[in-house]
């Protein structure tokens, strides 16, 4: 084949693939192996003649005409096809309300149950060391508190609704009684246990603000074993407590470990009985070790 002969013949060939095409873009939609002849008025398909003579009056093909029928119907409902509706959206409204039900009548009673019932000190307590994600506090821990699993185990004198529980719930309040003697009549043990060994390395009492001046404790003794709720004791000291209703905070020499552990009250401001908000053993927050100064245990009120 000659140089000008190869390029007829690519010449030829385009050609060719151009009528192909154009050939294809006129071909029937529905047989691809007849020529078209008429189009869709509504969306152009190109159509042979037998698909052409089942053309509407408007000049749509079947497709389109189904489709304007189906949605004229959607539009246009019967009134059979309007109840039903009404029918399924009735039932479906009917289930999802008795589900709705179902889920807020439990939510309902619980959360009268909780308005019904208010927390414990102890529930508050709990919350409190879930939110800051330890029982690790600025004061340091707590081995006496309820939360931690230290029980009274032992109490010589107290009064029904102001138990000596009331020491170890961390909580004190105005509205919200402490611990109370049943007379003034002392010395009055109270006696704290835990399942574990615990530490102490400072001391907490709080008088509690309900009460008249006079009933606050003012001198204690603290005394700690590691054989028994009975004995024998390790006195940590005496300590004298003022009036004043802020934590009163004693640091001890050492770390003294403990089972029991032993708050005996000596005294306190002339009153008909004796009153006391909190009291708790700590162990130091490991950040303020440095730099502290122990208390003085004192003799003497």
């Amino acid at each position: 084949m000659l140089p000008g002969d190869r390029d007829s013949y690519n010449f030829g060939a385009e050609d060719v693939v151009i009528r192909a095409a154009s050939e294809t873009r006129t071909r029937c939609a529905d047989h691809p192996h007849r020529r078209a002849t008429r189009k869709c008025a509504r969306c152009g398909r190109p159509l042979c003649d037998e698909c052409a003579a089942q053309l509407s009056a408007r000049g749509q093909c079947a497709l389109c005409v189904e489709e304007l029928e189906e949605k004229h119907r959607l539009e246009n409902p019967t009134w059979r096809e309007r109840a039903e509706r009404f029918g399924r959206s009735a039932r479906n409204f009917i289930i999802l309300t008795i589900i709705v039900i179902a889920i807020m009548i439990p939510i309902a009673i619980g959360a009268r149950r909780l308005m019904d019932t208010p927390l414990k000190p102890e529930e508050l307590a709990r919350m409190r060391y879930a939110l800051i994600g330890t029982f690790e506090t600025a004061e340091g821990v707590n081995t006496t508190s309820t939360v931690l699993g230290a029980t009274v185990v032992l109490v010589t004198s107290e009064v029904v609704g102001n138990e000596a529980t009331r020491l170890n719930d961390e909580y004190v309040a105005e509205t919200y009684g402490g611990y109370r003697t049943a007379d003034d009549r002392f010395p009055v043990d109270v006696v704290f246990g835990r399942e574990e060994p615990g530490r102490v390395e400072k001391l907490h009492f709080q008088q509690q603000p309900l009460e008249p001046v006079e009933t606050h404790v003012r001198l204690v003794e603290v005394s700690i074993s590691m054989e028994s709720a009975g004995g024998p004791w390790f006195s940590l000291g005496e300590f004298a407590l003022t009036e004043s209703l802020e934590i009163q905070r004693h640091v001890l020499t050492g770390v003294r470990p403990y089972r029991w552990i032993r708050l005996r009250v000596l005294a306190n401001g002339g009153g008909p009985y004796a009153s006391l908000g909190e009291f708790g053993a700590f162990t130091l927050p490991r950040a303020s070790l440095l730099g502290v100064t122990p208390s003085d245990p004192t003799v003497k009120p």
